[in-house]
Parts: C-alpha cells; sequence; structure tokens
C-alpha cells in the first residue's frame, strides 16, 4: 500500500476531518445492531457513539453535539418516543433516523410529527442507510452551521 504524502496526527486537522465527515449517535440496545452500525459508519469515515438506552442517549446528545442520530424505538426504560421528544428539546437541529422493526405506519407518522427526517423499517440495506445518514448529516450542517463553530 502506498504510503501517503501527507500524516493527520494534529488535533487541528482531525478535528477538521471529523466536522467534514460528521458525528454520528447509534442508539439500540441490541448490540449486534450497534456493533454493525458502528463499524459500517466508521468505516465510511464517521466519528460514531454508540449507546444502548434513553440516559445514555441524551447524555451523549449533550456532551457529543451529533449531527445525526440513529434511533431505535423500542428501548428498555424509556422508549424512543419519549427519547425523541427530550432531544427534540435539547437540541432542536440535530437530525434524527427512527429504526424499528415494528410495522405500524401510524408509529412511523408519529415519529415524523415528532421531528424525525425518516423511519427506517429493521432490516434495513446498508445502502438506504448511507443515504439516510449523508442526507441527515447534510440537513444538520444546513441548519446550524453556526452553532456547530459555537460548540468547538
Amino acid at each position: 500500500m502506498p504510503k501517503s504524502s501527507r500524516t493527520s496526527t494534529s488535533q487541528g486537522e482531525s478535528a477538521d476531518r471529523e466536522a467534514a465527515l460528521g458525528r454520528i449517535l447509534v442508539v439500540d440496545d441490541d448490540v449486534d445492531v450497534r456493533s454493525t452500525l458502528t463499524d459500517h459508519l466508521q468505516s465510511q469515515g464517521y466519528t460514531v457513539t454508540a449507546v444502548a438506552d434513553a440516559e445514555q442517549a441524551l447524555a451523549a446528545v449533550r456532551s457529543e453535539r451529533p449531527d445525526l442520530i440513529l434511533l431505535d424505538l423500542l428501548l428498555p426504560g424509556t422508549n424512543g418516543l419519549q427519547v425523541l421528544r427530550r432531544v427534540r428539546q435539547d437540541d432542536p437541529t440535530v437530525s434524527v433516523v427512527v429504526m424499528t422493526g415494528l410495522e405500524d405506519d401510524g408509529l412511523s407518522a408519529a415519529t415524523i410529527q415528532l421531528g424525525a427526517i425518516l423511519c427506517l423499517r429493521k432490516p434495513f440495506g446498508l445502502d438506504r442507510l448511507d443515504r439516510a445518514v449523508r442526507s441527515g448529516v447534510g440537513l444538520r450542517r444546513k441548519s446550524a452551521p453556526s452553532m456547530r463553530a459555537r460548540s468547538r
């Protein structure tokens, strides 16, 4: 493999790379789903934080300031709809893609009304995930460019 003529070891370059690609929060109680999504998104160049429950998710929204949240609806304790409501209160500009194995059109519509940009039904293909992620990160970047600059 050829060597790169440029190394990116400085914090400034690392922050630039992260800013260019985006930060994603994966919220799913299934360890296999979290692992698969995290590995795939990291391989695409995103910075990924993965958590298993609502409280961890809400803490990560405040500390990590993600561009996109991939949010499972069926979580232990506080469910994904409640998390979505609280996320909207904490950060109304973050893009949220809901993931669910439930086939309930009313539930899908409710997630959109609460501010999700998309409801993906499990199982979904990685190509569909990639499109949703690119779209969601793009929407966040368009809606909150000055907020991102202030959070650094």
